[in-house]
């Protein structure tokens, strides 16, 4: 018995069906303990609702009643919170048990209180970003509770005062509801499409009322052309008088399976002989019908017939069944054994041994059961149902029947037949579970539900209509139709069928068509009842109009409560309105009350477009009847999220996941329904999840982009798609039933899995539903995968989904290289700056003390020895300024077989007469935009890295092409680029390098040679200079081998310039204009002075914005030139000389920086026009950008 006391309603439905002493079968308790709690729990809300009611004297409290309708009709917790993140209000959400302290507890806590760490940062975060944005936020986030992981998702929608409302929605539940329903759904539609027997179901009149999709293979007639046909119409007519008798008989038993055998009609004409079982199960409440299961016997009965005649014949014949046929002598030796048993034991010769090696001893005890019965004068046939493992691992339930053989009236053995009865036995289970859904909908109905002949005349009504309109079931069907309604709803009625006959006859209407009237009924008291009804028509086969067909609510309270949830309306339009959910109100014949702005953004329809029509409009026509069921499900408390699609006005459908509840009135009864609607339209893009109708089930197994398979409980693989096929190497045929998912595991990943399998069937959640592991497939080759597996549901088998990882591990791990790279750079770049301002004194100063003494003086030597170290360690910053990308150029337009041809007796002198040079020059060859000295640095610094790599004697080969990159090339190669590109490629053959050197080759300082060999920044300024022209590079190296830079250069599309003429300078030039330093750091604006003056011209030095702009505007004379650092800590470069081209109007500007990532620069690329000189500079250097500049 349920655990908690049996409510009275529930109590009298079980007398109902079990009488009084009723005792309720074990597997039914847990049912009806939900039942008995769900009625248990209406009757707290109504209470509730009644006591609420009671208390709201003000129209404040009504309004305020109504709006926490609103709220109890989204499944979701709900916050409000102030500017502090103080709480002020809090609802518990149905769909999210124990997830938060109680209410009482958690009202004037600050939200960071919640007791979850991880939930608490979240939400702090979503606090600020809600006050900085002023806008909704989202997160998800997971919770493990009880050993299982539940998902969340958390929205935060700021509201006026500076508070936000915080919405969560448990998401968990429904996912896990959504794949039980898919895996019945699809059980139950094999088995009834693949069965090879007849089901069908027929009325106490043998109308059929229901064939199973079977019936059109075996007789040619599809289900619907037998459904409301009288089934003796289809018996052959030679066994009518028969068939009637065995039916009369049948109709006096219950729950008794009756054998029962008869010839039917083919539809072509032939005559079927057909044999089954039928049950009388017309007392049950969901079926209310006589059952039949029958099989094609024809072929057999005829077999019989010519096994009779001759016993060669028998054999043949028994040779041919699909069933196993096996006889055996008194002594279990096996006599005879058909090609069936046969092809089952894999071809082993079984006469004359004994069975009881093969078999269970149920059919030793079989035997003497059936000896025993024969001596008592019974000569049925015996049978019992056995499970049998096949050898591929296929588990088959068998019908086993066994006969005595006898000679001259004296046994001498035993026939047994055996059936493969495993789809039957699954369809009995598949019954039993549409028998509790339809149990639980019958339970539930609080409408009327009626039929009426033409005459308006009621032919049928449910016994609902006693505790709505006071009448029973037999006074309905006695009274007339003035009698049912007042005259004024009797005037409606019939001005409606007025208009909707008149259509039907025409034959241009549609003839599932509904009429929905608010009609007012008579009770039997004398009061009325305000009765929403949907009426549509009644047809027979040829589809003509024979009756009506309705459904009835009472609406009587609804009419009394519209008045007050039209004054609310305005109170909580505000908050629904700020919800990113579509929230719809309607009265109970589906017209719309109310709809939050949001629906507006969505479908673009007006309000006055969408208040006052009816919600199905909205509705896409496919989706209507899905519609109406969960209404009914709402007025049975019964509230489930489902997914719908909206009608845009532009045509659109919109995908919707909807929830809803039922408003009621202070006597519980239901006046309207709140409908709230979430766009699931970016979540359908992002999973890319389209469900289609049944003939889907294979197809999704199978052409889904995972690799996908179904476990058996032992590992064994049962069933794997054409991707799992291709991952492991193997056929389907060499996977199903033969293979275990072990072998395709990494051992080391091996024993972590198995716990997961056996924890799985052993605790339930306790497994990870997903993780990675590493996949062996059939060539031995490991792949990275990630795996998802979820237990069938009444089952012991997985699901198994498998996605390659090892593609986007590898994009990951060059993603990941690329970054290192940039970051490396960028810090290079910071320390060459300052690298820079360091060298510009100590080379500036070291030049203007040679100038200052004679070379034959002691220190001469010492200093000249300094400025080296200084031009050294300046080359060593240009370098890292190359692989910072950051290095100044100046670009041309060139063709590099032109460019490299004059280079390679430079590049033999370099690499010595012991290596071969090769040069093979692409055809053709595009041009690229490139700084000449950049392709010098290229060329020499793989050169050398060749050259070091080549132990005595080799060879280093250049080659040059032209190259298309597609997007399938670019695919897997984040810095690659569609388009055209030049490709210079340097090849050796020389050491070779490893997997773990290619990875770090790159990177500045890293060098394979010997200690004091080299700077390490060799290949570190070639990745800056590809980068900084957007090319890309690839390397391809193997150990003993050699290897071969490849550098990709885009084509060119520019027009080529006329070269500059360059001149050739002599002694150092100086003037006598004035010019204006600006420079932050104090040694280089003191050096750059000390070399200006030194070159004849007047200086004007600033330290800082504020110096030069007063030095400027109190000269009296004209500035000649502006020379500025460009990275200064209170303005840049360029934003001052905007500024003073203001006060001295022709003043030239020359921009100085050791550190070229800036507005003026662009990568270090110099625009049109714009003068430059890179510190560190010699005083020669200087001299000559100086003078440039004033006589441009």
């Amino acid at each position: 018995m349920p655990s908690s006391k049996i409510h009275r309603l529930l109590g009298r439905q079980l007398k109902k069906f079990f009488g009084d002493s009723f005792s309720v079968p074990v597997k039914w308790r847990g049912f009806i303990d939900a039942v008995n709690s769900a009625y248990h729990e209406s009757d707290m809300d109504r209470n509730m609702l009644e006591r609420s009611l009671e208390l709201s004297s003000q129209e404040l409290l009504q309004t305020n009643s109504e709006m926490r309708a609103i709220f109890e009709a989204v499944p979701d917790i709900f916050f409000r919170i102030d500017a502090s993140g103080k709480i002020l209000d809090c609802k518990a959400g149905s769909t999210t048990p124990d997830l938060f302290i109680s209410r009482s507890n958690m009202i004037g806590r600050a939200i960071d209180d919640i007791p979850v760490a991880s939930v608490a940062s979240l939400f702090r975060k979503a606090v600020l970003d809600v006050r900085q944005t002023k806008a909704p936020v989202t997160i998800e986030y997971s919770l493990w509770r009880r050993q299982t992981e539940f998902f969340y998702e958390a929205r935060w929608i700021p509201v006026e005062e500076d508070q936000i409302v915080i919405v969560i929605r448990n998401i968990t539940d429904r996912k896990f509801a959504e794949n039980a329903l898919r895996k019945s759904e699809e059980y139950y539609r094999e088995l009834t499409a693949n069965s090879s027997d007849v089901l069908y179901v027929v009325d106490k009149t043998g109308i059929i009322q229901y064939a199973s999709p079977s019936v059109e293979r075996v007789t040619g007639y599809r289900p619907d052309e037998l459904i409301g046909k009288n089934s003796l119409s289809l018996i052959a007519p030679a066994d009518h008088a028969k068939a009637v008798l065995d039916f009369r008989q049948a109709l006096a038993t219950r729950d008794v399976s009756i054998p029962n055998s008869f010839r039917l009609l083919h539809k072509n004409g032939t005559e079927m002989i057909m044999e089954g079982l039928g049950k009388n199960l017309l007392h049950h409440p969901v079926i209310a019908g006589f059952v039949m299961n029958v099989r094609d016997v024809t072929e057999r009965r005829k077999t019989q017939d010519a096994l009779q005649k001759r016993e060669q014949q028998y054999r043949q014949l028994a040779e041919m069944a699909h069933d196993l046929i096996i006889a055996v002598d008194l002594d279990f030796k096996i006599t005879f054994v058909n090609k069936a048993v046969l092809s089952l034991s894999g071809g082993l010769d079984l006469v004359g041994s004994s069975l009881l090696d093969f078999t269970p001893t149920h059919l030793h005890a079989m035997q003497w059961e059936i000896m025993k019965k024969r001596q008592e004068g019974y000569d049925e046939m015996l049978s019992f149902e056995y499970e049998l493992v096949l050898p591929g691992g296929e588990m088959k339930i068998f019908d086993i029947r066994g006969t005595l053989i006898t000679e001259n009236d004296q046994p001498s053995g035993v026939l047994f037949i055996a059936r493969d009865a495993t789809q039957r036995r699954r369809a009995e289970e598949a019954l039993q579970e549409s028998e509790k859904k339809y149990r639980l909908l019958t339970e539930k109905m609080t409408d009327i539900v009626w039929t009426a002949d033409m005459n308006l005349r009621t032919t049928y009504v449910t016994p609902s209509i006693y505790p709505v309109l006071g009448f029973t079931q037999e006074e309905r069907m006695e009274q007339t139709v003035d009698e049912q309604f007042t005259p004024e709803s009797l005037v409606r009625v019939m001005d409606a069928l007025a208009r909707e006959f008149p259509r039907d006859e025409q034959g241009n209407a549609d003839p599932d068509r509904k009429a929905t009237l608010v009609l007012e009924y008579y009770h039997k008291d004398g009061s009325t009842r305000w009765m929403e009804t949907v009426m549509s028509g009644l047809r027979d086969d040829q589809g003509k109009l024979t009756g009506l067909h309705g459904v009835s609510r009472d609406i009587t309270e609804r009419k009394k409560t519209e008045e007050k949830l039209r004054q609310s309306e305005e109170l909580y339009t505000r908050l629904v309105d700020t919800m990113p959910d579509v929230i719809v109100r309607t009265d109970l014949a589906g017209n719309i009350l109310f709809v939050n702005d949001y629906a507006f953004q969505i479908n673009g329809y007006r309000r006055d477009e969408i208040e006052g029509q009816n919600i199905l409009r909205f509705i896409a026509p496919e989706d209507h009847q899905s519609a109406v069921e969960d209404l009914m499900h709402m007025m049975e408390g019964n509230i489930v999220p489902h997914e719908y699609n909206l009608l845009a006005k532009d045509g659109r459908k919109i995908p919707f996941e909807i929830n809803g509840n039922v408003l009621r009135n202070e006597e519980g009864v239901p006046f309207g329904v709140v409908v709230v609607g979430r766009n699931l339209s970016e979540r359908k893009q992002s999973e890319g999840i389209i469900r289609k109708s049944e003939e889907r089930y294979r197809t999704i197994f199978e052409s889904t982009a995972t690799a996908n398979m179904i476990l058996a409980e032992d590992t064994t693989i049962l069933m794997a798609n054409n991707n799992f096929a291709l991952l492991s190497g193997y056929s389907k045929q060499e996977i199903e039933g033969k293979l275990s998912w072990t072998m395709f595991v990494h051992p080391d990943d091996l024993e972590r899995m198995i716990s997961y399998h056996l924890a799985r069937r052993m605790h339930g959640g306790s497994a990870p539903a997903s993780y990675e592991f590493r996949f062996l497939n059939r060539a031995g080759e490991i792949k990275e995968m990630f795996i998802s597996v979820a237990v069938i549901p009444g089952t012991r088998e997985n699901i198994v989904s498998l996605v390659d990882l090892t593609e986007r591990k590898q994009l990951e791990t060059q993603l990941l290289q690329a970054q290192k790279m940039e970051s490396v750079g960028r810090l290079a770049g910071g320390v060459a700056h300052d690298f820079n301002n360091m060298l510009s004194v100590i080379i500036g100063n070291t030049e203007m003390a040679m100038n200052k003494m004679r070379p034959s003086e002691p220190l001469y030597k010492t200093l000249q020895d300094v400025l080296n170290a200084g031009l050294r360690s300046a080359d060593l910053t240009r370098q890292l300024l190359a692989f910072a990308r950051q290095q100044t150029i100046s670009p041309k337009i060139l063709d590099l077989n032109d460019t490299l041809a004059g280079m390679l007796k430079m590049l033999q002198r370099l690499i010595g007469e012991n290596i071969d040079l090769g040069w093979h020059p692409g055809h053709n060859l595009w041009q690229v935009k490139i700084d000449p000295s950049q392709v010098d640095q290229l060329l020499a610094n793989l050169a050398v890295n060749a050259r070091d790599a080549i132990h005595q004697s080799g060879r280093i080969t250049i080659e040059t092409s032209n190259v298309i990159c597609d997007d399938v090339y670019c695919a897997d190669r984040p810095e690659c680029v569609p388009g055209d590109y030049v490709m210079l490629a340097v090849s050796d053959n020389g050491y070779g390098m490893s997997k773990e050197t290619l990875t770090m080759i790159f990177e500045p300082f890293f060098t394979t040679n010997k200690e004091g060999q080299g700077t390490g920044l060799g290949l570190a300024t070639v990745y800056g200079i590809v980068k900084q022209n957007n090319g890309f590079i690839n390397v391809y190296s193997e150990p003993g081998v050699g290897t071969t830079f490849k550098i990709y250069l885009p084509r060119n599309t520019e027009h080529d310039d006329a070269p500059e003429d360059k001149k050739i300078e002599t002694d150092l030039p100086g003037g006598n204009e004035t010019i204006l330093i600006v420079e932050d750091e104090i040694t280089v604006l003191s050096l750059t002075q000390a070399m200006l003056e030194a070159l004849g011209y007047n200086v004007l030095a600033a330290g800082n914005k504020d110096l030069a702009f007063h030095l400027v505007q109190n000269h009296a004379g004209a500035i000649d030139l502006l020379l500025t650092d460009i990275v200064m800590p209170d303005i840049n470069g360029k934003e001052l000389a905007e500024r003073m081209a203001h006060l001295k109007p022709g003043m030239k500007c020359l921009y100085m920086s050791g550190y070229t990532a800036d507005v003026i620069a662009r990568q270090g690329i110099l625009e049109e026009g714009i003068h430059f000189i890179s510190k560190p500079f010699s005083l020669r250097d200087l001299a000559n950008k100086i003078r440039a500049v004033l006589e441009a």
